[in-house]
């Protein structure tokens, strides 16, 4: 960074307006940024339709303020801590869960009274809290209370009946200068940094108002629905795109995957790379029937494969090593495709390429592990059980056929 910056300050002390150096730039819409870009594919990119506007229920992921009070590994503990929070004196609790100053959006108080006003077991639900790692939490659904922001009227979807959501992040730099990866998919409510350095926006599928308007109401292929939370006028072109004498008018999860599809295609990500940097994608249009069937089709496996289904079979990533089962220091061993917990313990045959996929900006089978280790930030962290084993195995399994999945995807524009 040092050299970089000389560089720069050394042409600026020899430039004058004659200089060869200067290179014309035409900021263009929607950001007319001051940057080198290649533009010529703005055209056919803009073409296709923003995946904000065409979900428009959309937000960022819960905000807790306090993750280390409100977000467990274990349902019973987080139980046990959330019953002694309700009732401690203020100044113990502040001092036992390392709670710091109170701030314009989380209180102390206000979390204390917002957890006892109905104290109950109901309240424990599952969070999609990072890539493949979902937690428990107790959540309220109320603003300033036990969370600082809950962004209840999205992540209600999720609480009672089956649905499902994209997470997509808006500007590809934000996380690094990988290829674009800010896609990933929940069916629980998610935390605002489920992806790397935050803001990984929550598009439900379905949404279920608080009051139900049984005009409304129609029955889809995840049941009973109030709303598809798609704009009418966009899915109307995607179903006639999608529809002729051989093929039926879509389904919203139907085209919900063909989104999920196109957004895990690499010629997509590397096509459209300038513009995937700077905000929420653009989603072209099927050309063909065919197409949009294919990548539909691809976006449903995808879509399962990520929910890691209990199919999954990662009995291929042995974890044979007798232990303390503590997650210590993770550390890969290419040569001998072993992910070390510890010293002594590991899981073996790991491909390179699935320790270091990226999704969201995180490396899924890196960050699953080092959140294990206990530490002072994370004194919640215990040795690795069974079930912990058999999912990480399952982590590895899915970024394999994922990573596969994705090479195979045909997909072009002219």
């Amino acid at each position: 960074m040092a050299q970089e910056t000389s560089r720069w300050c050394k042409n600026l002390q020899t430039a004058n307006l004659d200089s060869k150096t200067f290179q014309q730039i035409t900021p263009c819409k929607p950001f007319y940024l001051f940057d080198l870009k290649n533009y010529d594919l703005k055209d056919e990119y803009y073409k296709g339709f923003k995946i904000t506007e065409f979900m428009p229920e959309n937000s960022v992921g819960v905000m807790t303020a306090r993750d280390g009070l409100t977000i467990n590994f274990n349902k019973t503990t987080l139980w046990e801590k959330i019953n002694d929070f309700a009732k401690m004196d203020t100044n113990k609790a502040r001092e036992k869960y390392r709670l710091g100053e109170d701030s314009r959006d989380w209180n102390l108080l206000r979390a204390q009274a917002d957890v006892k006003k109905e104290l109950s077991k109901k309240n424990l639900k599952e969070i999609n809290y990072r890539p493949f790692d979902t937690r428990w939490t107790y959540y309220t659904g109320q603003s300033k209370g036990f969370y600082s922001s809950p962004c209840d009227h999205i992540m209600r979807n999720f609480l009672k009946t089956k649905n499902f959501g994209l997470v997509i992040g808006r500007q590809g730099q934000a996380v690094g200068s990988m290829p674009w990866n800010l896609i990933f998919i929940q069916n629980k409510i998610s935390d605002i940094n489920i992806f790397s350095r935050g803001g990984g926006k929550s598009l439900p599928l379905y949404t279920y108002p608080q009051k139900k308007n049984k005009d409304k109401q129609k029955e889809m292929k995840l049941g009973a629905a109030d709303v598809v939370n798609m704009d009418e006028k966009i899915r109307k072109a995607i179903e006639d795109a999608a529809t002729d004498a051989k093929h039926n008018k879509p389904e919203p999860i139907e085209i919900f995957d063909y989104i999920y599809g196109i957004l895990h295609a690499p010629k997509y990500r590397d096509r459209y790379s300038e513009f995937l940097k700077d905000d929420f994608p653009y989603i072209p249009y099927p050309k063909t029937p065919a197409e949009f069937w294919y990548l539909s089709s691809i976006g449903t496996k995808l879509r399962e494969l990520h929910l890691i289904p209990e199919t999954i079979d990662g009995s291929a990533y042995t974890f044979d090593i007798e232990g303390d089962d503590k997650v210590k220091s993770p550390t890969f061993d290419s040569k001998n495709k072993k992910v070390f917990i510890n010293d002594t313990q590991c899981f073996n045959n790991v491909p390179k390429s699935a320790w270091d996929f990226y999704i969201g900006g995180y490396q899924p089978a890196q960050k699953w592990l080092k959140d294990r280790q206990k530490s002072k930030k994370n004194p919640d962290a215990q040795p690795l059980e069974y079930k912990d084993i058999t999912h990480y195995q399952r982590i590895i399994a899915v970024l394999v056929q994922t990573e596969q999945t994705m090479k195979t995807i045909k997909w072009s524009r002219p």
